[in-house]
């Protein structure tokens, strides 16, 4: 789930609210419909359709705030959680013709552990920059969650986004993609951000902006191996063409 970290990493449709942050209103909310909700090739919503209401509140011009409440269809992955929170504070500078960024997320699950635990909710820092180079647009990123129980280790997820609009046309089409890797303790949560271990994504997509209304088609898959010892069998990875209908609500 991005706020999904700047969702730069989940879907390129988020990246223009944080790349663009000086310029924004102080505060914008987009909504969100999705055929399933993916973040780094893996289904956070049982493979099937899901909304997020994603608000950017920008009370400097180097700083925003993003807040974003999830559906995720009693997701096996986060402890049956019909409902995903995420805070993601991070500031932004420009320096050498690129826009740096940093920060945090916070992210809040409505599940329990398989163990009753209730240990779901975990924390990450974030870090990346974009750059205008000629009609293309280059975001690279990192995001990294320290060692704790709630996903098993730790996990650095290294990721990287093209996009380009089409001239003429209302259409930007892009790619990209990122490594997840990190240490795994025995017999714990590793399986929610690292399924298959060690893993790759890759996406590529189109979107179409008009006015308020955007409307893409992204297709998302996973590269390692296709299984290990814990991970469960409902782990919604693999191969996925994903529809998305985004509406700016406000301003």
């Amino acid at each position: 789930m991005k706020a999904i970290g700047g969702a730069v990493a989940v879907a390129i449709g988020a990246w223009p609210a944080t790349a663009g942050a000086q310029a924004a209103p102080d505060l914008t909310v987009e909504i969100e419909a999705a055929s399933d909700w993916r973040a780094r090739g893996l289904s956070q919503s049982e493979g099937r359709a899901a909304v997020q209401v994603l608000g950017t509140w920008a009370p400097a011009e180097s700083l925003a705030i993003e807040m974003a409440a999830t559906t995720l269809r009693g997701s096996a992955r986060h402890g049956g959680s019909d409902l995903g929170l995420t805070l993601a504070p991070a500031f932004s500078t420009t320096a050498a013709g690129w826009t740096w960024r940093a920060g945090a997320t916070g992210r809040v699950f409505a599940g329990r552990e398989s163990d009753g635990s209730g240990t779901l909710t975990y924390a990450e820092f974030n870090a990346g920059a974009t750059r205008t180079i000629g009609p293309l647009r280059l975001a690279l990123g990192a995001d990294y969650a320290p060692r704790q129980a709630a996903i098993g280790g730790d996990n650095l997820y290294v990721h990287v986004m093209v996009a380009s609009g089409l001239p003429g046309t209302a259409f930007t089409v892009y790619a990209g993609g990122g490594y997840s890797l990190g240490r795994a303790r025995a017999g714990g949560a590793t399986w929610r951000l690292r399924p298959q271990g060690d893993y790759g994504d890759l996406q590529a997509g189109v979107m179409r902006v008009s006015g308020r209304l955007t409307l893409g088609l992204r297709a998302t898959a996973t590269v390692g191996p296709r299984h290990t010892a814990d991970a469960p069998a409902r782990r919604r990875d693999g191969a996925s063409l994903v529809g998305y209908l985004r509406v700016a609500a406000w301003p």
